[in-house]
């Protein structure tokens, strides 16, 4: 099930959204339906998991509108390395589902092209 994630509060729009920022926003969104009984503990968790390696591999400080298919390719080459086949699909749906819920609560113009068209990306 995806999550309904709901922004957890406003920010500056003219402000440039960092890769922290965006994890941050979206963990605490989905821990709402975590409550709401909307997502599993489980299911939060492995979010968790996703935004870790999104930090690790892109910086806190990114800013997600300058992230390009390179670094998607790297971050999925990075994760290639320890998860098998299915659990490596199963990562990229999730990477997608954390930048789909920046474009769909606003917090950047458009969606990151290099997630869905995914040059080495899925």
């Amino acid at each position: 099930m995806r999550p309904t994630c709901k922004p957890a509060g406003r920010r500056d729009p003219t402000a440039e959204l960092t890769v922290a920022e965006l994890v941050n926003k979206f963990l605490t969104a989905c821990r709402a339906d975590v409550m709401a009984g909307e997502l599993s503990a489980r299911q939060w968790y492995e979010y968790h998991r996703t935004c870790e390696t999104l930090i690790e591999v892109f910086g806190r400080t990114r800013t997600v509108t300058d992230l390009k298919p390179a670094d998607f390719g790297r971050l999925r080459s990075s994760a290639s390395e320890r998860l098998g086949v299915f659990a490596l699909a199963k990562h990229v749906q999730m990477v997608r589902t954390v930048f789909k819920f920046a474009y769909d609560n606003a917090m950047i113009a458009a969606p990151i092209r290099s997630v869905s068209a995914g040059e080495g990306f899925g």
